[in-house]
This record gives structure tokens, C-alpha cells and sequence, in this order.
């Protein structure tokens, strides 16, 4: 039972942290892209 929260407590650490990663490399190569204009 135990292992079985961990696991998706971990699923839902690891999707915020991605969601928020490609967020911040959204804002990131467009801001690249504007510098470049």
C-alpha cells in the first residue's frame, strides 16, 4: 500500500516538474528567438 502512494506521489511530482520545465523553456526560446530579431 505504501509503495503504491510513493509511486504516485512521485507521478505527480514528476508531471508538475515537466509541466513547469516546458513552460520555462517556452518563455526561454522565445525569448532566444526574440533577442535574434
Amino acid at each position: 500500500m505504501i509503495s503504491t502512494v510513493m509511486v504516485l506521489v512521485f507521478a505527480v511530482i514528476a508531471m508538475i516538474f515537466f509541466f513547469t520545465a516546458d513552460i520555462a523553456m517556452g518563455y526561454a526560446i522565445e525569448f532566444i528567438l526574440g533577442l535574434g530579431r
